[in-house]
């Protein structure tokens, strides 16, 4: 059985933001084509197998649901999954070297 991928408004707002600061830093655009499949294809292939990467402990003690993180390049992704709705909310994205409460970061 396939569970449904979402995409919340919190995750596409930092994809958005990553491809803002990119161009704005004038990242070619085929480091940004190849950083979009390759993460697209990641996350489409949580449909068979959501359980497959580890539980982020700090996050999970935060919500209170049981979230999921995955290393992904420079970057972690954060979602829960929803055997009820047969659904796995991707609800964040961050770069591993930012630091969390502040405005800075290393993209």
């Amino acid at each position: 059985m396939t569970y449904r991928i979402l995409y919340t408004d919190q995750f596409h707002e930092t994809i958005e933001a990553q491809l803002v600061y990119w161009a704005d830093h004038g990242a070619p655009l085929t480091r940004t084509t190849e950083w979009l499949t390759d993460l697209f294809d990641l996350l489409d292939s949580l449909d068979e197998s959501p359980y497959r990467f580890p539980i982020a402990e700090p996050e999970t003690r935060g919500r209170g649901i049981k979230i999921h993180k995955i290393a992904f390049r420079d970057y972690l992704i954060f979602y829960h999954v929803d055997d009820k709705q047969r659904t796995v909310y991707l609800l964040g994205l961050q770069h591993g070297r930012r630091q969390r409460g502040t405005e800075k970061d290393d993209r």
